[in-house]
């Protein structure tokens, strides 16, 4: 299960796979707006000055619902080598930017 600090089997991933797909599913969107914000450091302001990247990127991340998540692609490796499937090899520069969906709003 999670938490070992170890890939994930590859046993245990078939027998737990949508569990794991879904922890997947997660960690691939939050790598994702994660990265995206760091493209904002030093550039995002309020009234009393610079915001905090790390604060900026959590509140971020809060703003995005479960169901606007996307599906990660099949060759993305998670960078927690927790949710790693036994064999994957992490890849720094697999970074794959975020696709932000658009929301049209009716008036």
């Amino acid at each position: 299960m999670l938490g070992k600090g170890m890939p994930i089997n590859k046993k245990d991933y078939e027998d737990l796979k949508p569990y794991y797909d879904y922890q997947r599913k997660v960690a691939y969107n939050k790598e994702q707006v994660m990265n995206m914000a760091m493209n904002f450091e030093g550039r995002i302001f309020d009234q009393y000055g610079p915001v905090s990247l790390p604060e900026f990127r959590v509140h971020l991340w809060d703003r995005i619902r479960p169901d606007e998540y996307e599906e990660p692609p099949s060759t993305w490796v998670p960078e927690d080598e927790k949710i790693r499937i036994e064999g994957e090899v992490y890849k720094p520069e697999q970074r794959i930017m975020f696709k932000a969906k658009q929301q049209v709003l009716d008036n």
